[in-house]
């Protein structure tokens, strides 16, 4: 297979920072061009911007692939219209009739790796135009590149039509049992009293950049924004901490601490958990988390989790959280404080633990299964891509049942155990 630098099929736009007097909110200057900094504006495939401005020094197009220089390096995106981009961004275009946009779009996920390998720095590592110019990629006919892309295309749709199928079981799960919650006898007759009143504090945690992969066995590693996801503690939800990054003891996980999502998808922003196993690492709040320190005396970890997973916390948290529609939402620490929620005594918060304890075995083994088939298939997806992208995958002669027999390889028929 031939390769060729992606400098010679394809324009690499740097970002620049334009001058600071011509930037403003979006709002405030909405006839002015859209404008990103960095990766913090990128959507799920397009970006959302906030800011805007009036004389841009660098503009990516419509079409055009985004690439996130600094960390996160490799974060992508598309361009779904003209957008000044700032320092944190390249824009890539492939030349006409020599490279596909669409292949171009699938090749820089493949490209991540080595962009990663061939940054600088220890806690904030960038690369350059050059680095990404300087790419190998594969040489196929326009008529090929058309197809591998295509194909990755429509994997990609479904394999997401089956993670959609797992989110959707997992909130069902998630829902009954929250329903169980709300329905207690001591939730329904318990006095409803402001969060603030059994915190003594929050804590947010602190996100370096870290490596893709899990932990060595009683290594350090930052746990990911949806380590709490539909209230269960998932400690191989995390990214090692680079040997030569320093870690900052504060942020460690405790058995028995009360974590909470601070930002996500509006469904899962302010899933709260308790640590019940450390899965024998050294783990670290990322800062998409929060530490609740509950004053004890009135209100047990387990209990508060609770309550805030249930529909009643669930309503104000979604009606409070803050985040372009679509994106990440954030929730701060004032509402986490404003949060009204059920305050029975010590001892009957013990009882209703107890019982949904006993109701809650096959919520949290959906919820364990769901997670691992999340990351079986984001390992199945990369690896189709690479297949398809060096063609070590002839995508024109593989059939669907055996794209079918390879998906379920890759969840190891687990799908039944999650939607059964």
């Amino acid at each position: 297979m031939k390769t060729a630098r992606l400098k010679h099929l394809a324009s690499v736009v740097a970002g620049q920072a334009p001058p600071g007097h011509s930037v403003l909110p979006l709002d405030e200057a909405p006839n002015d061009l859209p404008f990103i900094q960095g990766n913090g504006e990128f959507g799920v495939e397009h970006p959302v911007p906030r800011l805007a401005c009036a004389v841009a020094t660098k503009v990516a197009a419509s079409g055009d692939v985004l690439v996130s220089v600094r960390a996160p390096v490799g974060a992508l995106n598309i361009a779904d219209a003209a957008v000044g981009i700032g320092r944190g961004v390249a824009a890539v275009k492939g030349r006409r009739n020599v490279l596909d946009q669409r292949f171009l779009w699938w090749f820089m996920h493949e490209a991540r790796d080595s962009l990663h390998a061939v940054s600088a720095g220890s806690t904030y590592r960038a690369v350059t135009g050059s680095d990404i110019g300087g790419l190998m990629v594969p040489v196929w006919k326009v008529e090929q590149q058309r197809r591998i892309a295509a194909f990755l295309d429509r994997e990609s749709e479904r394999i997401e039509t089956v993670q959609n199928v797992i989110e959707r079981t997992m909130t069902a799960v998630g829902l009954a049992a929250s329903s169980a919650f709300a329905r207690h006898p001591i939730v329904t007759e318990a006095p409803r009293v402001r969060l603030r009143f059994a915190l003594s504090g929050i804590e947010q945690g602190w996100s370096p950049e870290c490596e893709q992969r899990p932990a060595d066995p009683k290594g350090w590693a930052v746990m990911k924004a949806g380590a709490v996801n539909y209230g269960v503690f998932r400690p191989e939800e995390h990214k090692a901490l680079p040997i030569d990054v320093v870690p900052r003891p504060r942020y460690e996980l405790r058995l028995g601490d009360l974590v909470m999502s601070r930002a996500n998808t509006r469904e899962l922003a302010g899933s709260a958990a308790v640590v019940t196993t450390l899965g024998g690492w050294r783990l670290l709040m990322c800062d998409k988390l929060y530490r609740l320190h509950l004053d004890q005396r009135v209100a047990i970890p387990d209990f508060i989790a609770l309550a805030i997973n249930s529909r009643e916390g669930r309503d104000q948290i979604e009606a409070l959280t803050s985040g372009a529609s679509g994106s990440m939402q954030n929730i701060s620490q004032d509402i986490v404080r404003g949060l009204l929620l059920p305050r029975p005594s010590i001892a009957e918060q013990r009882m209703v633990v107890e019982d949904l304890a006993r109701m809650s075995y096959r919520a949290t083994r959906v919820s364990q299964c769901g997670s691992d088939l999340r990351s079986a298939l984001l390992n199945y997806r990369e690896a189709l891509i690479h297949e398809a992208v060096t063609g070590k995958l002839d995508v024109s002669r593989i059939s669907e049942s055996e794209m079918d027999e390879r998906l379920h390889a890759a969840t190891e028929n687990r799908l039944d155990e999650v939607v059964a």
